[in-house]
């Protein structure tokens, strides 16, 4: 697979947690973080951000948007 052809943005990085990016870009981030340690390193802090362990039922569903 060839590198990024494009940087990861936060805002992608923040979807490929989600898991909300189409396949091709899931697979083109999965493999740059195979190699770019740097890019692992913003990964974790997005994740950080973003999921600060919050895991009452009302915010796992907010954040999965269950009904």
């Amino acid at each position: 697979m060839t590198p990024l052809n494009q940087p990861a943005t936060n805002e992608e990085l923040l979807a490929f947690l989600e898991e909300q990016l189409p396949a091709e870009r899931m697979a083109e981030i999965e493999q740059a973080l195979r190699d770019d340690e740097e890019l692992r390193q913003r990964l974790a802090s997005t994740l950080r951000q973003h999921d600060p362990g919050a895991h009452s039922v009302g915010a796992i569903w907010r954040r999965r948007r269950l009904s």
